[in-house]
């Protein structure tokens, strides 16, 4: 017989119905690419969290594995600009793997703001592969490039 609407669903079902909405997600989360090196040049963005406390926005970003040289912070025309690379790991014997979900290669996010920032006094901290960048609010916005440091 077959089920009908009204019928109730078991765990069973209600498993399978897990691993079928999992699956798709996976489907539409794989980088689209033809050929077998298309996972190697895969695009990648690094999380990140943005708060307003009022007086600045703070942006949290993690970069595990990305060497703090090799971060790039800019505010140019009013927008954060963070770009960086995530160097493979050439010394280790690519032949071994199985899977390989950790992205590799250049990044960029650029940020934009309902409120002008003070670009002057922007201040940005990276420790344990967690960017930090606390960015002050301005009543008038510079809209001209700086390259901002990274304690």
């Amino acid at each position: 017989m077959g089920r009908g609407f009204d019928d109730a669903l078991t765990d069973k079902d209600l498993l399978h119905l897990m691993g079928v909405r999992e699956r798709m997600k996976n489907l539409f989360d794989e980088p689209l690419g033809f050929g077998e090196d298309s996972g190697s040049a895969m695009l990648w963005k690094p999380l990140v969290d943005i708060c307003d406390d009022g007086d600045n926005y703070l942006i949290t970003a993690e970069l595990p594995g990305v060497r703090e040289d090799s971060i790039s912070l800019q505010i140019v025309d009013g927008a954060l600009v963070l770009k960086g690379e995530r160097i493979p790991n050439t010394t280790e014997n690519v032949e071994c793997y199985h899977r390989v979900e950790r992205p590799e290669g250049p990044f960029s996010r650029i940020f934009s703001f309902p409120e002008p920032v003070d670009a002057k006094k922007i201040k940005a901290h990276c420790e344990d592969g967690v960017l930090r960048v606390e960015l002050p609010k301005a009543e008038i916005g510079d809209l001209e490039a700086v390259q901002i440091e990274i304690d």
